[in-house]
């Protein structure tokens, strides 16, 4: 899923697109890695939180509110801080 999200972004990036309803899409998927990372074996976690980043950074170039989106969705796992504490596992009702 975390591919998907990066392949949209560069070809936003690259090509100048913009398409409000794609860009939408990119961020439901990436809400899903975000909120799958507590799942994922603790060893994997540092190689997804530092492509996170990346996205995040090239997800600036976007010109769009995407970029915020990605960066505001992001924050919670990317940020030095989050880095010093466990992530916890989402609730299930």
């Amino acid at each position: 899923m975390l591919a998907m999200v990066e392949a949209g972004t560069e070809q936003a990036v690259d090509l100048g697109y913009a398409n409000e309803a794609d860009f939408a899409s990119l961020e439901r998927v990436l809400r899903s890695v975000v909120e799958a990372l507590p799942a994922v074996p603790e060893s994997a976690r540092p190689t997804i939180v530092e492509r996170l980043r990346q996205l995040a950074k090239r997800a600036e170039s976007t010109g769009w509110e995407y970029g915020d989106a990605v960066r505001a969705m992001t924050m919670a796992v990317t940020s030095p801080r989050a880095e010093r504490r466990p992530l916890r596992r989402a609730r299930r009702s």
